[in-house]
């Protein structure tokens, strides 16, 4: 099936893309990675960006209120690799053609296939780079990092939901500010 493929084809090329960049900055400490910015209509799914970011770039701010970049990906150093999605393009494609006459009940079920997939895609990276498999075994990234969907553009609650679906439950404890406190749309 397509989200099969689509599963495979994120694994390797999110895969490559952060184990090339942790391998590029060496003297920085990459924390996290992110897919994000999820973008569909009537016609098309779009591959979502992925991000990465280091814990040099967080910025946090304490004027009036507190917020941080840390679980923001558009606040990123690197807020899309875009050798990734740009390599996932032609999956989108036949993803996008298959349901391009269906019915809104089908589209709708492709999204929500699509999410699940990409937090199998979230869980099975974290797990590759943090026990040093595939793309990982020659990579320096730290023992903590993780991959989540942090999609920005969806109401807290399916925000929520996502991470959830996205970060294993142990993980999640540890991530301090990565869940948005319920009711704040």
């Amino acid at each position: 099936m397509i989200f099969d493929n689509i599963e495979t084809g994120w694994m390797q090329e999110a895969g490559r893309a952060l184990a090339a960049l942790v391998r590029a900055h060496p003297q920085e400490r990459i924390y996290a990675a992110a897919f994000h910015i999820f973008c569909a209509d009537d016609l098309q799914i779009l591959p979502p960006a992925l991000a990465a970011n280091a814990e040099s770039a967080v910025i946090l701010n304490k004027n009036g209120f507190t917020w941080s970049t840390r679980w923001a990906p558009p606040g990123w150093r690197w807020d899309v690799l875009e050798t990734a999605s740009d390599a996932m393009r032609p999956l989108y494609a036949e993803l996008s053609q298959r349901f391009y006459s269906a019915s809104v009940t089908a589209w709708e079920k492709a999204l929500t296939l699509h999410d699940d997939t990409m937090a199998r895609v979230a869980r099975k990276l974290t797990a590759a780079v943090r026990n040093r498999h595939g793309e990982f075994q020659e990579v320096d990234a730290p023992r903590d990092f993780v991959v989540a969907i942090l999609e920005g553009q969806r109401r807290t609650g399916e925000y929520n939901r996502l991470v959830r679906a996205s970060v294993d439950p142990a993980i999640l404890r540890e991530l301090h500010g990565i869940l948005i406190p319920e009711g704040k749309d």
